[in-house]
C-alpha cells in the first residue's frame, strides 16, 4: 500500500498496488484514512465513497486532494512505472 506523504499529518493518503496494474486500470485516485474513517477521491475532487467522515471534513479533504493533485499523480506514476 503506497503512502503519499507530505500532504497532511492528520490523515493517511494512499492507494493500493493492484489498482493501476494488471490490465484493470482505474483512473488515478487516492484513499484517505483517519482512525476508522475512510474515503476515496478521484483527482478532480469528486468522492467515490465515504465511510464515516462528516461533510465538513469531506470538504476539507476534497480541497487537500485538489490542491495536491500533482503530488498524488507523481507518487502514482512513480509506483506503477517501477512494476
Amino acid at each position: 500500500m503506497p503512502k503519499i506523504t507530505g500532504i497532511s499529518d492528520q490523515y493517511q493518503f494512499h492507494f493500493f498496488s493492484n489498482e493501476g496494474s494488471g490490465g484493470q486500470h482505474e483512473p488515478i485516485h487516492v484513499h484517505i484514512r483517519r482512525d476508522s474513517n475512510k474515503a476515496k477521491f478521484w483527482l478532480d475532487g469528486s468522492i467515490a465513497y465515504n465511510r464515516g467522515f462528516a461533510s465538513r471534513e469531506l470538504q476539507h479533504l476534497q480541497k487537500l486532494v485538489v490542491n495536491n493533485k500533482s503530488r498524488i499523480e507523481e507518487v502514482w506514476h512513480e509506483h506503477f512505472s517501477n512494476q
